[in-house]
C-alpha cells in the first residue's frame, strides 16, 4: 500500500501553479488575426507584449532578425509567397530569450483571383430581397476611395477597448451607423449594451457582430442572439476573420451558424470577411443558398481594390478600409472620424446616409 505525503503533494501543486502563472505573464502575440497580405501594400501590425519582455525582435523567413521599436512593426510584402515563417522573440532585461511566438504569413498578388470550385447546392426557403447596394451616387468609383465623395455614408465598428467621444463624433454628419462587437466566441463584449443605448439616443443605426471561434457553434449563435435580444432594428453580422486558422471559425462552422440563426430568426446574417477569407468562401460555399443572399462586408485596408473576390458576391455592402493595420497615428488615417483614435475600424457605404437607412436590415424569407 502506497502512502502519499499530502504536504509534498500540496507544495508540488503550488509549484506548478506558480510556474504556470510565471509562464502566463510572458505574453508576446500579434493582436490582429490577419495572416494574408497583398504584395506592394504597407501594413502595421500591433504586438501585445507583457511587462517582463523588454526587447522584441522579429525574423522573416531566413532573413536576419531585426528589433521592433515600440509595439508596432511595419512591413511591405514584395513578392508572392505561400508560407513565410515569421518569428517574434521576446527578451528580458539581460537580453535572455523568454518568449517566442511563430506565425505563417501568406503574400498574394491582389490582381490574381483563385479558381472557384463547385459545391452541392444547399436548398433553403429564401425569398428575393432588394440588392444591398446603392445606385444613385453620381460619378462614384466604388473600388477607389469612395469615402472621398462627400455624400457617401461612414460607419464605425468598435469593441469594448475602443474609445468613443460621442460629442465630438456628432460633428461628422456623414457618420451614419455604429456596429459593435456583441461577443467573441462565448464571451460577451462588456461595452455592447451601454453603447447600444447611447448610439440609439443619438440617432445612429446599430449593428451587432459576432466574432466566430471554432467549436460550440450553436452555443455561440444562441449567445449572440441572446445578447442582441429583442432588437429588430439591429443589423446581425458574423465576423469571419480567418476561416483557415485553427483559432477562428471555419467555413463549415460558419454555414452552420448562418443556418441556425436563420432557423431561429428568419434573418440572414451579414458576412464580414477579408480578401483571403472571401476567396475561401467562394471555393467552399458559393452554392449555399443563404450565403448567396447575405450582404457582404468587405475588409481591405487600402485606398483602392485592384481586384474584387467575385464569386458569391459581385460587390460589397460595406467596405472596411481603415484600422490600426494601416494607420498608426490618430488624425493620419485614410478617413478620420472625430472622437475616435487611429485604432477605430472605419467603413464606407457607397451611398448616402438616407440610402443606407433603407438598406439597414437582414434579408430573410419575407423580403
Amino acid at each position: 500500500m502506497k502512502v502519499f505525503n499530502l504536504s509534498n503533494v500540496f507544495l508540488g501543486f503550488l509549484l506548478i501553479l506558480f510556474t504556470s502563472c510565471q509562464q502566463q505573464e510572458n505574453i508576446l502575440e500579434l493582436e490582429s488575426s490577419m495572416r494574408t497580405f497583398d504584395i506592394g501594400v504597407s501594413y502595421s501590425l500591433k504586438i501585445k507584449v507583457s511587462e517582463k519582455i523588454e526587447r522584441v525582435t522579429i525574423q522573416f523567413g531566413e532573413e536576419e532578425q531585426v528589433e521592433v521599436v515600440g509595439s508596432v512593426f511595419e512591413f511591405t510584402p514584395q513578392e508572392v509567397k505561400e508560407a513565410e515563417k515569421v518569428v517574434l522573440r521576446g527578451h528580458d532585461g539581460d537580453d535572455k530569450l523568454i518568449q517566442e511566438s511563430k506565425y505563417t504569413f501568406k503574400y498574394v498578388d491582389p490582381s490574381v483571383t483563385e479558381p472557384v470550385e463547385d459545391d452541392p447546392e444547399v436548398p433553403r426557403p429564401v425569398g428575393e430581397f432588394p440588392h444591398h447596394n446603392p445606385t444613385s451616387l453620381p460619378q462614384l468609383n466604388t473600388l477607389n476611395r469612395p469615402w472621398s465623395n462627400s455624400q457617401s455614408a461612414i460607419v464605425i465598428d468598435a469593441y469594448e477597448s475602443n474609445g468613443i467621444d460621442w460629442d465630438k463624433m456628432a460633428a461628422d454628419k456623414r457618420m451614419a451607423a455604429v456596429i459593435h462587437r456583441s461577443g467573441d466566441g462565448l464571451k460577451v463584449d462588456k461595452g455592447y449594451a451601454q453603447r447600444r443605448e447611447i448610439a440609439r439616443e443619438r440617432g445612429y443605426l446599430w449593428g451587432a457582430y459576432h466574432l466566430g471561434r471554432p467549436g460550440n457553434v450553436i452555443e455561440q449563435a444562441d449567445k449572440f442572439l441572446d445578447t442582441v435580444g429583442n432588437d429588430d432594428e439591429a443589423l446581425l453580422i458574423l465576423d469571419l476573420e480567418n476561416t483557415q486558422s485553427s483559432s477562428m471559425m471555419n467555413v463549415k462552422e460558419a454555414l452552420q451558424f448562418i443556418d441556425y440563426v436563420y432557423d431561429r430568426t428568419g434573418k440572414i446574417v451579414v458576412i464580414y470577411a477579408n480578401h483571403s477569407t472571401a476567396l475561401d468562401l467562394n471555393s467552399k460555399a458559393k452554392n449555399h443558398a443563404l450565403i448567396k443572399k447575405a450582404p457582404f462586408w468587405y475588409a481591405r485596408f487600402r485606398e483602392n481594390i485592384p481586384s474584387f473576390p467575385t464569386g458569391i458576391w459581385d460587390t460589397y455592402f460595406l467596405w472596411q478600409f481603415s484600422s490600426e493595420i494601416n494607420c498608426t497615428k490618430t488624425g493620419s488615417c485614410l478617413y478620420n472620424v472625430p472622437g475616435t483614435r487611429y485604432d477605430m475600424d472605419v467603413n464606407v457605404f457607397p451611398g448616402t446616409v438616407d440610402e443606407l437607412k433603407t438598406l439597414w436590415y437582414n434579408p430573410g424569407s419575407e423580403n
